[in-house]
């Protein structure tokens, strides 16, 4: 196996920066032609964007020789950070405050629900690339 190289935590840092836009668009058209009591639609395209777009980069990734398992761990890693922080919400929004001045405990958990489906389909991604390679024809 290859080492990981700039280029591909460059690119890997890119696929990842297009997926997080790519879902704000999405959402934002959710939101606008979707009712609004409803949180699965939303859900949904939170979870399936993010997947799409690892599963593409763990492809390539695993197409050019590399590893997956340094982008398997710290997605594992962020996740276990968003779980741990939801554990305590006054403790995390005291945090965002610093950053924000705004105090908001329900935002800051809706933010960090969010945050946890999000990288789970990062990681669930990460997983479906690595089984594609693995699947495709020599």
């Amino acid at each position: 196996m290859k080492k990981w190289t700039m280029t591909d935590v460059l690119l890997l840092f890119l696929a990842n920066l297009l997926a997080i836009f790519v879902t704000r668009v999405l959402l934002t058209c959710v939101g606008m032609f979707l009712p609004s009591n409803n949180f699965y639609p939303g859900a949904l395209t939170l979870f399936s964007v993010p997947l799409v777009f690892s599963a593409a980069a763990g492809f390539y990734l695993k197409k050019q020789g590399k590893k997956l398992r340094p982008y398997a761990l710290t997605l594992v890693g962020l996740e276990l950070l968003h779980i741990v922080l939801s554990q305590n919400l006054s403790f995390t929004t005291r945090i965002v405050k610093l950053f924000t001045g705004h105090y908001n405990l329900e935002s800051t958990g809706f933010s960090l629900l969010f945050a946890i489906i999000y990288c789970a389909g990062l990681l669930a991604g990460c997983g479906l690339g690595h089984s594609l390679y693995q699947k495709k024809p020599n």
